[in-house]
């Protein structure tokens, strides 16, 4: 259950089924495999997490990488679509709360060039609803 004793909606734990350890260049993170995905709300195919109904989000990556924090133009980020919000972190994980709408869109982005280690589930994208709000 979450705030306001309601089922949970949706809730999604996310990542990629390699195991290399290879560069990504201005892209979206290709995380295809499905830990969970309460609802239905993420696409392993876009790699987008589509928000289901308005409310405030918790959204989490963490990324096993050796080279972000070394150039400032590498960077890995959340970015929430159609409300114009981006959140850059150069550190291995991030936390964002954030109010989406319905249809609203989130995936991990890297900006610059980025190696990542893949295997063993070190690189994660998750969230839930925390709150609908009518």
């Amino acid at each position: 259950r979450y705030a306001g004793n309601k089922t949970l909606k949706c809730a999604f734990n996310v990542y990629n089924n390699s195991n290399d350890n290879k560069s990504y260049t201005n892209q979206i993170l290709p995380l295809n495999s499905e830990e969970f995905d309460i609802g239905n709300n993420y696409d392993t195919s876009t790699y987008k997490f589509t928000a289901p109904v308005k409310g405030v989000y918790v959204l989490s990556w963490k990324a096993f990488s050796n080279n972000v924090t070394n150039n400032p133009g590498n960077r890995i980020c959340i970015v929430v679509a159609n409300n114009g919000y981006q959140n850059y972190g150069e550190n291995e994980n991030y936390t964002i709360v954030t109010l989406m709408n319905s249809g609203d869109t989130a995936y991990v982005n890297v900006t610059g060039t980025v190696s990542l280690y893949m295997g063993a589930k070190h690189t994660v994208f998750s969230g839930c609803l925390i709150r609908e709000i009518p």
